[in-house]
Formats: structure tokens, sequence, C-alpha cells
């Protein structure tokens, strides 16, 4: 499930992502299929945020243009 913006959530399938698909990151993603726009998606670590906490970032999979931080 994913909630966002506007309290629409979305329900779907998910998948590990492959080596190719983490590029240079390291750590856990996962793929979120056919999700957002009906387009793949995914989710990783947000590193480059300075506020303390754990944050992810989910990113449209094929550009990775498109992108969504988590609030907390």
């Amino acid at each position: 499930m994913w909630a966002v913006t506007g309290a629409q959530t979305l329900h779907g399938r998910w998948r590990k992502a492959t080596p190719v698909e983490m590029k240079d990151r390291g750590g856990d993603q996962i793929v979120l299929l056919k999700a957002k726009g009906d387009w793949d998606w995914i989710v990783y670590q947000d590193r480059e945020n300075p506020l303390p906490g754990d944050r992810i970032v989910v990113a449209e999979i094929t550009t990775r243009q498109v992108k969504e931080r988590s609030k907390s």
C-alpha cells in the first residue's frame, strides 16, 4: 500500500530490485510494479536528506526524474 498526496492509496505488487536497477546505490531496494500512473517505481533509502531519521525516496524507475520523498 502506498499513501500518496490527496489521501489516495495505491495497492499493488512489488519485488526486490535487481543489481542493474539499483545502479550505484547499495542497500535493499524494491520495485513497485504498475503503481502510481501505472508506472514501475523504485524505492530506496534517502541518503541525501540531512534531517535525522530514516527516509525513503520513491522514483519512477526508468528516468528517476519523477520522485517523491517521505516526510518522516
